[in-house]
C-alpha cells in the first residue's frame, strides 16, 4: 500500500518568463500528514527536502526561490 507523507506544490518560471520572475521557483505549499507526527523529525525532513530541491534547481539554472508561508 502506498502512503503519501509529504506534498509540495512548486511553480517554475524559466528563462523565457518576463522579469522579475525569470529563472525563479516558488514553493507554494509544503505539508505532511498525521502519519509523520514527530515534530523534530518532521522539521529535519522538511529541511532536507528544501535543501535538496534548492541544490537540484540551482544546478538546473534557477537563481531564486521564494517560499510562501501562511501569515501568523
Amino acid at each position: 500500500v502506498d502512503v503519501l507523507l509529504f506534498v509540495m506544490f512548486l511553480q517554475y518560471y524559466g528563462s523565457d518568463s518576463p522579469a522579475p520572475n525569470q529563472r525563479s521557483l516558488y514553493v507554494a505549499y509544503l505539508d505532511s500528514v498525521n502519519y509523520f507526527s514527530a515534530g523534530l523529525v518532521r522539521t529535519a525532513v522538511y529541511h532536507e527536502l528544501i535543501e535538496g530541491l534548492l541544490e537540484f534547481e540551482r544546478k538546473n539554472g534557477y537563481t531564486r526561490c521564494f517560499i510562501w508561508a501562511c501569515p501568523p
